[in-house]
């Protein structure tokens, strides 16, 4: 009889030990659990910054159209200027009446959304601005010299990075290779001063580019740029005045060429 009591005993202590036991794991796992709707929550911020994160794509010809299909003929929306950054939503199509042209679906800045050639564009880059003269290297090394140049002020899209060096391409696609990082400026309003200055400046005959140097200086909307510091200088007879002009240079470099077109034959802006 005393020995069925003590097992009785155990019986109700060990069934009350188990109680405690699950009740805790009930608690705790109730103290660290998500809420479904907190996860849900993170779940769909994470999907809104994937969706955001869409590779640039940089205009290295002014004038490039955006048109509503990927055809030469389709309608006009737009035009994208000469170093504008516009974001590719990642299509592509080609236009079979123009020798399966490619084209890229685009997204500008003001929302417009439409679909641009490639060949003047550069995907997955960013846009700079020379800073100074500055050589051009088949590769990120200094014994792969080419004979090309970039001058100052000249806009250049990069899309690779290698410790000091970047990989590059000028304006028109032309000039295309290695170059020493530390001669680029990334700011935006020195990019938009040195695009400006070669449309409005750079071609002008040398007996009227003081003149045109000291308007561009007053009426600039960008007073604090490294360029227009440089230009202050070089009004003062300081350092000499950059020369920034067309350059026939054929492109180099380990950048992949674009296909030779008849400049005739680009889909330009001229609408």
């Amino acid at each position: 009889m005393r020995n069925k009591r003590n097992f009785l005993h155990l019986l109700a202590v060990t069934c009350i030990a188990a109680v405690l036991v699950i009740s805790c794991q009930k608690k705790e796992k109730q103290e660290t659990a998500v809420p479904d709707d907190q996860a849900s929550a993170d779940q769909i911020a994470q999907e809104i910054v994937q969706e955001q994160i869409k590779p640039a794509v940089i205009c290295m010809y002014d004038g490039i159209p955006l048109r509503e299909t990927p055809a030469a003929k389709g309608k006009w929306i737009s035009s994208i200027s000469l170093g504008e950054t516009a974001t590719w939503l990642e299509e592509t199509a080609a236009d079979s009446t123009d020798k399966n042209r490619e084209y890229l679906k685009l997204e500008l800045s003001d929302g417009k959304t439409g679909w641009s050639p490639s060949y003047g564009l550069v995907r997955e880059a960013k846009v700079g601005a020379i800073k100074q003269e500055t050589k051009i290297f088949k590769r990120p090394d200094f014994v792969t010299a080419t004979a090309d140049m970039l001058a100052p002020m000249d806009i250049i899209a990069t899309t690779t990075e290698k410790d000091e060096w970047i990989e590059v391409c000028g304006e028109k696609m032309k000039k295309k290779g290695w170059i020493n990082s530390a001669n680029v400026t990334w700011e935006k309003e020195d990019v938009a001063v040195a695009i400006q200055y070669t449309k409005e400046v750079a071609n002008a005959k040398e007996e009227e580019r003081s003149q045109k140097i000291a308007t561009f200086i007053e009426k600039t909307a960008f007073p604090a740029s490294f360029f227009i510091q440089k230009l202050k200088e070089q009004q003062a007879g300081t350092v000499q005045t950059p020369e920034i002009q067309a350059d026939p240079v054929t492109p180099t470099g380990s950048v992949p060429e674009t296909p030779k077109e008849n400049p005739d034959s680009l889909d330009l802006d001229i609408e």
